[in-house]
């Protein structure tokens, strides 16, 4: 399963990209108080900066990670949790993150909320001891508790990604994941963490396919009737990533694509390759949705999926 390759551990931002930790330095240093002063370092938890170069040298994904570092290095009792606990583990989470999350372990604690640093959120959740892990020093939730805890705080869609991930680990079956999602009984919003489950594909070949995948199931379109994954055609010549009512492709395009490297393809040839790809498949009778990743972080493929249905349909 391809999408394997995208579950991996979260990498040591401390050691990319330097933190400091406020507690641990001497309080007469004035150079570093001069230099907070002056706004060079960007502050991630109260307890931790970062210098504002660096910082700013990150991508979005790449801060998100940091900060969630940075708030579980400096956390004692709380654990990392939701997305913030799915970044930990490798789980591909959709989009950006507002906010790191936390979640005291016990039942249903939280600290009260004018508590809160700045950028943190604590959940108020029963968490046992067995539902709690250490991955690179860092306490987070299982990856089947931070699974559910995905789509119960953030939705069917992000849940579907979530669970696409857990399922196409190894040694990780359907009938197994649904068990563990029943163990954890009747938690508020369970029933949409079972939605999801049921409507993961571990045939997935990224995240983005999920992401888009999972945009199109949660918007329930009228005259939807199957959505396939990873669909050989014209003799095995191509795949489609989703295909629709048989004749509906959605093809969706991440980001380095066309950058001469990732694909070992210059931009060139690859545009050759896939305007011929395009000309073939819309002769064998196939209709084409194209989408990138700032499609789907706007929004905009449920709404052309939808024309594309109505085109079939007329």
């Amino acid at each position: 399963m391809k999408l394997q390759k995208f579950i991996v551990p979260m990498r040591d931002w401390a050691a990319e990209c330097p933190m400091i930790h406020l507690p641990a330095v001497d309080t007469l240093d004035r150079e570093l108080r001069r230099r907070l002063a002056a706004g060079e370092y960007v502050r991630l938890c109260p307890e931790m900066v970062v210098e504002k170069q660096r910082w700013e040298g990150l991508a979005g994904w790449q801060q998100d990670e940091a900060r969630v570092q940075a708030v579980g290095l400096c956390t004692h009792k709380a654990v990392l949790a939701g997305r913030s606990a799915a970044r930990v583990h490798g789980i591909p989470v959709p989009g950006r993150d507002e906010f790191v999350e936390l979640n005291l372990p016990g039942r249903n604690s939280r600290r009260p909320r004018q508590e809160w640093p700045e950028q943190v959120v604590y959940r108020a959740a029963s968490l046992g001891q067995e539902e709690v892990t250490t991955v690179n020093g860092l306490r987070v939730s299982t990856i089947m508790r931070t699974a559910v805890d995905v789509a119960r705080y953030h939705g069917l869609v992000a849940g579907i990604v979530a669970f696409d991930a857990v399922l196409a680990m190894l040694y990780m079956s359907r009938s197994r994941a649904e068990h563990m999602v029943e163990l954890l009984g009747p938690v508020r919003g369970i029933s949409t963490a079972r939605r999801a489950l049921a409507l993961a594909d571990p045939r997935s070949e990224s995240p983005l396919e999920s992401w888009g995948r999972a945009q199109i199931l949660a918007a329930d379109l009228p005259g939807l009737e199957t959505l396939q994954v990873q669909v050989p055609v014209l003799e095995g010549k191509y795949r489609l990533d989703l295909l629709l009512n048989g004749h509906l492709a959605v093809e969706l395009h991440g980001e380095i694509k066309y950058d001469g490297r990732s694909t070992g393809v210059d931009p060139v040839t690859q545009m050759k390759r896939d305007r011929e790809r395009e000309r073939l498949l819309q002769n064998a009778g196939f209709s084409l949705v194209h989408a990138t990743y700032a499609d789907l972080a706007e929004g905009r493929l449920p709404g052309r999926v939808r024309a594309g249905l109505v085109r079939q349909a007329a």
